[in-house]
């Protein structure tokens, strides 16, 4: 205790003494309040010179903090007196133990209940340079054992371990830190975050506390949301202490938020049989996430969305546990309980850009177009970003035009860069392009976009093969039921599996997805049952989003007879410059033409035609969208029907694509007539592929239409006629016998036994002489079959006349049993032809004059062989020679001209008269030369009909082998050479003609 002051006399004659008087006589005041006013007084006095009063201020400050007058000081009495003791070095100079000051504050601000500021003073005890390491070690042991718990307490306690050799030496403090760690799961969010913000200063210090690393953990995974950083810290104190559950599930929790799924399968069967339930269903949702983002698991989700739900995860892992239940329930079809699940979910612009992906299917399905629109304005992400703008482009075509999403798809980069074009092409009706992909590249929203983008593709291109490869992906189950099935769907239609297809598109229609009402429409109309097609039109006929829903209820008007309705539909969205409302125009003008020609009205049928062609052509020059792939197709088959002639060479060049065709674009009436044009066309190499198809047309006829059967009869006819394949003609044989034996009465026995003659011809031409026996027998019992077949049984007649055989010649003719006179007098002049008996031409039977001027010629042809038979060869030439001229086409089919051309072409120069067919013949012969003597022979062929540039050339060749300079080779060239040059000098070419003399000399001499 401290000795009170007290008065004297003698203190008032210097500053300290005047002071203690009036400090003494303010101790002796009884009422507190005017005591504690003088005693302000003499502290002002003494905090204002420490130097001179220093000594004064403990005994003072022992008066001045008396518990009877604790009550009457105020929060500025020791706010002052806190200030005068602030200032430990200017205290120190004048010999005042500022510590001592502190310690006296303490228990006064205690004694007032201010335990926070006493705190604080303590604090400024430890971290004073004044403080002795007692001190120091005091001040923090007397804040511990105060429970002092401010951030700054915190760092006190750090700096007092940091300060020792081994903080271990300090257990109380450790102890005390390790409690302050100590939080769970459990535990408030203000918790986590204070015990982490003390475990990082520890570990800023050095310090390894076990608790430490768990508080960090959950510090960074719950307040921070930086599921990798906490990653480290759980897996330290796991490391420290395997049986400690809690860091386990840190350590799980943590993985599942940084989406490292894969990772919870390293988690031992010793710590699952011993986990919590609250472990196990981390694992189990672990499992499912790893499902979802897998793009090689191809079995269903390890659990559904309800099932999910009663985990109760959402306090440990957040939004990602609703972002996994709102995609379940899109794979299960529930869209209604995803849109709830994760509309809300993505307005909370996390760092979970997918969930806006998911969210704009929830939209689509629920028919909300316009919150697509919101996921992608709401998206930076570009990995995201490119795949929302595909289901934007789907979900409403008009609002992604206005906000870039095709500049978007176009400047996709990387390996997806085909997928964005492709799907900007399949939304604009344009060519498609290449397309290329490989899962797992990029993210698992850009891999499912680019499935649907293959899916598309394939679907356009008709091709079962990849769309069948890709549904069988793995991708696909992570797809929304409703779009699996109505891809599912569409790949059913393409194999025309139809019950299947509808079945699949209609569950992918309920399910929301209203693109399968739009295709199930389309689908019913097709097949022409217009009720099922209007109720699915219905569905969507008040979604201007849905592209081509007015164009098709055109088309439904159009079905139902209503087709003037029809084109005033049509003509109103024209002015769109889309092709497919062209070519829905087409298709109703040419419905329109069937009616008119079903009612005899000629006219209107053309006209209907004219204006299906006008339409159809308008759609294949439309620059907005590219036109239907069977359009061109029905424009080729269209112009064909209005005129076959014009149209044959581009309706038989279309046969290809034409048999591409399938569903119901392969329409019975275009594959008709492309076998008609395949079959009138010069080009042959299709003929068995359209007498096969021909054939399948008519099986699914009850009965075969007589006109049909002549018609196709008479084009196979037409089409053996240039054929020179025995295969080709075989064919055509027994298709004509079907087609005859289908409809006896229609004609087509006749076409049938020229197409035999034609086929028995060609055998006999393509076969080796010493094997030819065998044909000739096959051609006698072809005859003996149908001996009314005047074609083949003069064909035996030729054979035999081919190998000089007169008599059996005769005796085949006269097996032949004509079925009408005209034949029956043919038979008969050949008869008399071959005995060498002249037949005047006015005797032939009188018959219709297109066919009497064929028999004139047969008899014509016949009577040349007759004449060389009866050696008077010069009236053969002479016939063969007319012949030429007036039926030259004709006469080469007939014979091989060839074999008479060098005796044709010298009498053809005798008489000054060269049928062009004759100059055919030897260019024929130029380009088919093959030795020195034919090359020799058709030189002379060529001079003879006046080909002397061909000549010239052809001897040349035979000169440079034969080198004899008096050789007869030589010597015809040279004399030829004089009479091509004095022919030529009749003219003016007087320079040409000295040229071919001075040749002919050069040539004669040299060698």
């Amino acid at each position: 205790m401290l000795l009170k002051p007290k008065t004297s006399f003698l203190g008032w004659f210097t500053r300290q003494g005047r002071l203690k008087n009036r400090w003494a006589r303010a101790l002796n005041i009884t009422d507190p309040q005017q005591r504690i006013s003088k005693l302000r007084l003499i502290w002002h006095s003494l905090s204002s010179d420490p130097q001179q009063f220093g000594e004064l201020w403990l005994p003072f400050l022992e008066d001045y903090f008396d518990n009877e007058l604790l009550g009457e000081l105020t929060e500025e009495d020791f706010s002052v007196v806190e200030a005068a003791t602030n200032q430990p070095d200017r205290l120190s100079n004048s010999g005042i133990p500022v510590i001592e000051l502190w310690l006296r504050l303490i228990p006064a601000l205690d004694e007032r209940g201010e335990k926070l500021k006493s705190n604080a003073v303590l604090r400024k005890i430890f971290h004073s340079s004044a403080a002795s390491r007692q001190e120091k070690q005091d001040a923090c042991l007397r804040l511990i054992d105060r429970k002092a718990k401010a951030d700054s307490d915190f760092e006190t306690y750090v700096a007092w371990l940091k300060s020792l050799d081994d903080y271990r030496q300090a257990p109380q403090v450790i102890n005390f830190l390790t409690d302050a760690c100590d939080v769970s799961f459990e535990s408030a969010n203000m918790n986590i975050k204070r015990a982490g913000i003390i475990a990082s200063k520890l570990k800023n210090a050095g310090i390894d506390l076990y608790k430490a690393d768990i508080a960090l953990g959950l510090y960074k995974l719950q307040v921070e949301t930086k599921p990798a950083d906490a990653i480290p810290y759980f897996t330290t104190a796991f490391e420290k202490d395997p049986g400690n559950m809690l860091p386990l599930t840190g350590l799980i929790t943590a993985w599942v938020q940084n989406g490292e799924y894969e990772k919870t399968s390293t988690i031992s069967e010793a710590h699952i049989e011993a986990a919590t339930p609250l472990i196990r269903n981390l694992l189990t949702f672990s499992q499912t996430m790893s499902w979802l983002n897998s793009r090689s698991n191809g079995v269903a989700a390890p659990i559904d969305a309800d099932t999910l739900e009663e985990l109760n995860l959402s306090e440990y892992i957040g939004d990602v546990f609703e972002g996994a239940r709102g995609r379940l329930f899109l794979i299960e079809g529930n869209a209604s309980k995803a849109a709830e699940i994760l509309l809300p979910l993505a307005q909370k612009q996390s760092h979970q850009p997918e969930w806006q992906y998911y969210a704009a299917w929830a939209a689509i399905l629920t028919n909300q177009s316009s919150r697509v629109l919101e996921q992608f304005k709401g998206l930076s992400s570009k990995a995201v970003r490119w795949p929302v703008a595909c289901l934007l482009l789907d979900a409403d075509p008009a609002t992604a035009k206005n906000n870039q999403v095709k500049s978007i798809l176009q400047h996709v980069k990387g390996p997806y860069g085909p997928a964005g074009k492709v799907r900007l092409a399949l939304a604009e009706a344009q060519s498609l392009p290449g397309m290329s992909w490989q899962p797992g590249v990029g993210t698992m929203e850009e891999d499912l976009e680019a499935l649907r983008t293959v899916l598309g593709f394939a679907f356009a291109r008709e091709n079962r093969e990849l769309m069948k490869k890709a549904l069988a992906s793995p991708l696909l189950l992570r797809l929304p039921r409703a779009d699996q099935l109505f891809w599912s769907g569409l790949y059913f239609l393409l194999a025309g599996e139809n019950a299947q297809a509808q079945k699949l598109l209609q569950h992918s229609s309920a399910s929301g997805m209203r693109r399968a009402s739009l295709v199930l429409s389309v689908h019913f109309l097709n097949l022409k049952q217009l009720d099922s097609a209007e109720a699915h039109l219905k569905v969507i006929s008040n979604d201007k989003n849905i592209k081509y829903s007015e164009l098709i209820s055109a088309y439904l008007s159009a079905c139902r007879g209503k087709t003037e309705e029809a084109v005033e539909q049509l003509e109103k969205l024209r002015s769109s410059g889309d092709s497919r409302i062209y070519y829905a125009l087409g298709n109703i003008y040419l419905d329109r033409s069937r009616e008119a020609s079903e009612k005899g009205l000629a006219d209107r049928e053309r006209l209907y035609l004219d204006q299906a062609i006008g339409a159809f052509r308008a759609a294949m020059t439309s620059e907005t969208s590219k036109a239907p792939d069977d359009c061109q197709i029905l424009l080729t088959s269209t112009q064909f029907v209005v005129d076959p002639d014009a149209g044959l060479k581009q309706m038989s060049r279309a046969w290809s694509d034409i048999m591409k065709l399938t569903g119901a674009r392969r329409q019975r009436w275009v594959v008709w007539n492309a076998i008609l044009a395949q079959l009138w066309s010069d080009h042959n190499t299709k003929t068995s592929a359209a007498c096969e198809e021909a054939r399948l047309l008519l099986e699914e006829l009850a009965s075969i239409p007589e006109a049909t059967a002549k018609t196709i009869s008479q084009a196979a006819a037409f089409a053996g006629s240039d054929l020179d394949d025995s295969n080709l003609l075989d064919t055509l044989v027994h298709f004509v016998q079907y087609l005859a034996g289908n409809s006896p009465s229609s004609g087509s026995q006749e076409y049938l036994r020229v197409l035999m003659t034609m086929a028995a011809r060609q055998r006999l031409h393509l076969t080796d002489k010493g094997q030819q026996q065998g044909v000739r027998n096959y051609i006698g019992k072809l005859v003996r079959m149908d001996p009314a077949n005047i074609g083949i049984g003069l064909f035996q007649v030729s054979a035999c006349l081919a190998d000089n055989d007169m008599e059996n010649a005769l005796a085949s003719l006269a097996s032949i049993q004509p079925e009408n006179d005209a034949d029956r007098e043919l038979c008969t002049c050949l008869h008399k032809l071959l005995l060498g008996e002249r037949v005047p031409l006015e005797q032939l039977p009188e018959i219709e004059s297109a066919a009497r001027s064929k028999r004139k010629f047969a008899v014509n042809i016949l009577q040349a062989p007759a004449l060389f038979l009866n050696n008077l060869p010069e009236q053969g030439y002479n016939i063969l020679i007319n012949a030429l001229n007036e039926e030259g086409d004709l006469l080469v089919k007939v014979i091989d001209i060839e074999k008479f051309l060098p005796a044709l072409c010298a009498h053809a120069a005798s008489n000054g008269f060269i049928p062009k067919q004759l100059v055919l013949g030897v260019r024929k012969m130029i380009e088919n030369i093959d030795g020195q003597r034919s090359i020799l022979t058709v030189a002379r062929c060529a001079a003879a009909i006046d080909e002397f540039n061909d000549a010239n050339h052809l001897w040349k060749k035979v000169l440079k082998k034969d080198l004899d300079p008096h050789s007869s080779n030589r010597e015809e060239f040279v004399n030829h050479l004089c009479y091509q040059a004095v022919k030529e000098s009749r003219g003016d070419t007087v320079i040409e003609t000295i040229t071919k003399l001075r040749f002919a000399a050069e040539t004669a001499t040299s060698g």
